[in-house]
């Protein structure tokens, strides 16, 4: 990006700030599915044991699906924040973050006392989509820097694959399916993973889609 910046390609930095969020989105799109639908098996997996209770388990995993907000806008961040420094408008970067800050800070406090450490979660998620939304708004104010047409059809496909894969899920929770043997965890995260995966080399590594599609042949 800093490279088409220099040559003042603006229509190059589009495609490569336009694939970068493409990318992002259905990387984060299975995790987030994951976390939303066994998100309890995760955290218990990794971090049960010795004090650390299912009562904590329970919690961390309703922080963490609320943060899942904050993950794609925090993601989605790393590329706005680049744009901002090749373009040299840090002191505009500075200005947004620091309304990032106090919008965390005012609704972190307005929710705590209501909904105790989940109202930090809240506050994160909704300051991160504050932060993006104002420097898209002024990056593409300033510079035309997303094309956002390119986004119809990868996100198109990525919203028709979320409810495929959500759909699985369902259809998993409702027939009693038990994620406690090895096995099962396999089955329900290829099945989950699957469809992402597809969607993933097709829209970015087709070459390597078509070379496994004439291998399988």
């Amino acid at each position: 990006m800093a490279d088409a910046w220099a040559k003042q390609d603006r229509k190059l930095l589009s495609d490569y700030a336009s694939k970068a969020v493409i990318t992002i989105a259905m990387l984060l799109a299975p995790i987030i599915l994951l976390m939303l639908s066994a998100g309890e098996f995760i955290i218990s997996f990794v971090f049960e044991r010795g004090a650390f209770t299912h009562r904590d388990v329970v919690g961390v995993t309703c922080a963490l699906k609320i943060l899942m907000g904050a993950l794609v806008f925090g993601s989605l961040g790393n590329i706005v924040s680049k744009i901002f420094y090749l373009t040299g408008r840090t002191v505009a970067l500075s200005v947004i973050a620091i309304l990032e800050l106090a919008t965390y800070i005012i609704t972190s406090l307005a929710l705590t006392s209501d909904f105790s450490y989940l109202g930090l979660s809240i506050g994160l998620s909704i300051s991160s989509a504050v932060n993006i939304i104002i420097s898209v708004c002024y990056l593409q104010r300033n510079f035309q820097v997303f094309a956002f047409r390119t986004f119809a059809k990868p996100l198109l496909q990525l919203f028709f694959t979320f409810l495929l894969a959500l759909g699985i899920a369902v259809i998993f929770h409702f027939s009693g399916y038990l994620l406690n043997s090895l096995l099962h965890v396999v089955i329900y995260f290829s099945l989950i993973l699957a469809p992402f995966m597809v969607l993933f080399l097709e829209n970015l590594k087709p070459d390597l889609l078509r070379k496994m599609k004439s291998n399988f042949k």
